[in-house]
């Protein structure tokens, strides 16, 4: 059933015009050709009702206390439609057929109590003459007065189920509405926070759909690569982007702006961009595609990082290193090679020999100290690129072996390589080298007087893999998880056995991964140590 507050004041004017219109039109004609048939003063009676309904309608329409109201509205039709009825002499005329319109109205918008209301109201105004003349109809006329009737209440039950179907659909779309008004303003207010977030955080995002147009840019790279905004089409030429050195141009096939636009991922790409000129700055360039249910919106997102301040300071730190060690290699040479005369001389005394002794280790641990931070900068992987080369792994082991023999003889070491096939391999010669020099000094270090150090080369599957194993201390269980870690020592290197600042093997692992392979320890029961390093048969593009 419909309430009165479902009205609004225009629908409320706009039934009662259906209803004025037809009844105004039809009295004026009445009274045009009819008057002396008529009651005229209780015919125009029933008609201003009508009109002052109308005109007051028209004027408080937009009043909302009017819709508390609003089914006095056709009841006030009714009355007057009644009056002009009961006139003397118009039942011919057939005027009173139109008190169906208010009634239709009643049923519609207010429901079948409303539209009951309005019929016993209809029945009231009827005069009593009216019901006893029924007595004296004819057959036809007695059909016209019970169908009658029964047509209305037809007519007002569908009018009736028409409204409340349609209120129920009013209903249903305004709720809907609703909801998709709050789930647009919700969408709007993600939008607006994402937004703000991606242009809040201080590294670049640029967003690329499927066909490489550019979607998403935020402050950062609006900033850095202004060509790259929402207009920008897969045929928008990609900025430059130099090589770690800030000279060498990337190939445009491995810019890190075409491989994220073409849907490739990958991780800390370093790089500079602009020129020398301009003053480049470095950034870390990092992809990462993104899933979505629907296929159009998958794409790529560029992130790209500025790392000048990092590149810089770490540019101004090996070049300090770089100064120190040199500074102090020349005097430290000289003193080990002194102390290296003085042990040779069989007839200095046994204090000299002691104390030459002494100063001998302590040059030869500050060397390996300078040795280390030398590889420390040498293997910055954000300053220098890899330059991968074909070259054979045993024959590298080989000459490794031969550089490394004097050490070893001195602890009557045995180093020796398992017989097989040549082993080719294509990374950087120079880093892979100094991986292989790591591991045969920590295995000749670490090693007891008069051990081995086995060592492996082979081809499984895509990689090529070498195995160091000694017979030395061997690596407590506690540690294992550490002794990849940057600036960790060993029990051994902490109370002065084997000296070390803890970087070798952080930097052989990082070189390693840095080729796409990786360099592991593997508790082996018939080695006190054994580390296994892999690369790729191929160079990782």
């Amino acid at each position: 059933m419909g309430t009165m507050s479902t009205v609004p004041g225009t629908r409320l004017l706009e039934f009662q015009l259906i209803v004025a219109v037809p009844l105004v039109v039809t009295g004026c004609t009445v009274l045009a050709l009819h008057a002396s048939e008529l009651n005229v003063g209780l015919y125009l009676s029933g008609l201003c009702i009508v009109a002052l309904v109308t005109l007051a309608l028209l004027r408080v329409r937009r009043t909302t206390r009017l819709l508390r109201f609003a089914v006095v509205i056709p009841l006030a039709d009714i009355v007057g439609i009644r009056l002009m009825v009961t006139s003397e002499g118009l039942g011919p005329l057939g005027d009173g057929q139109l008190v169906l319109l208010p009634l239709l109205w009643l049923a519609f918008s207010f429901g079948l109590r409303a539209a009951l209301g309005g019929g016993l109201l209809v029945a009231a105004l009827t005069p009593a003459a009216t019901y006893a003349g029924f007595a004296t109809l004819d057959a036809a006329g007695t059909t016209r007065t019970v169908t009658y009737p029964l047509l209305v209440a037809i007519l007002m039950t569908a009018a009736w189920a028409s409204g409340r179907r349609i209120r129920r659909d009013r209903a249903t779309l305004a709720a809907q509405s609703a909801l998709t008004r709050a789930a647009l303003q919700k969408a709007e207010q993600s939008s607006t926070l994402l937004s703000e977030i991606i242009n809040a955080v201080d590294f670049g995002v640029i967003a690329f759909d499927r066909q490489g147009s550019v979607t998403l840019t935020n402050r950062v790279s609006q900033a850095n690569w202004p060509t790259l905004d929402a207009t920008a089409t897969p045929s928008t030429p990609m900025p430059g982007f130099l090589q770690t050195d800030g000279v060498t141009p990337f190939p445009r096939a491995d810019s890190p702006f075409v491989r994220s636009r073409n849907g490739e991922a990958f991780d800390g790409v370093l790089g500079w961009a602009g020129s020398s000129a301009d003053t480049p700055v470095a950034f870390s360039a990092t992809s990462r595609t993104m899933d979505a249910a629907d296929t159009r919106d998958r794409g790529t997102v560029l992130l790209l990082r500025n790392v000048t301040r990092e590149l810089s300071a770490m540019r101004a730190r090996d070049d300090l290193i770089s100064m120190v060690t040199h500074e102090l290699r020349t005097p430290l040479t000289a003193i080990i090679g002194n102390a290296e005369l003085v042990l040779r001389d069989n007839d200095q005394p046994a204090t000299v020999v002691r104390r030459s002794t002494v100063i001998l280790r302590g040059g030869e641990r500050m060397e390996s100290i300078l040795s280390d931070l030398l590889e420390a900068r040498s293997t910055s992987s954000a300053l220098l690129p890899l330059v991968p080369a074909e070259f054979d792994l045993r024959q590298m082991v080989m000459d490794a072996i031969a550089s490394n023999r004097a050490a070893a003889d001195v602890r009557a070491i045995t180093v020796w390589l398992t017989e097989g096939p040549p082993v080719l391999a294509v990374a950087d010669p120079h880093r892979v080298r100094q991986v292989i020099d790591n591991l045969l000094t920590n295995a000749t270090k670490y090693n007891r007087v008069g051990g081995t150090v086995t060592i492996a080369a082979s081809v499984v599957g895509d990689f090529v893999a070498l195995a160091v194993a000694d017979t030395g201390t061997g690596v407590r269980e506690a540690d294992r998880a550490q002794i990849f870690d940057l600036h960790f020592r060993s029990p051994a290197a902490q109370t002065g056995v084997a000296s070390g600042l803890g970087l070798g093997l952080s930097i052989s692992r990082d070189i390693a991964r840095r080729h796409g392979g990786d360099l592991i320890f593997i508790a082996d029961e018939a080695s006190a140590s054994l580390f296994r390093l892999t690369l790729p048969v191929r160079p990782r593009p």
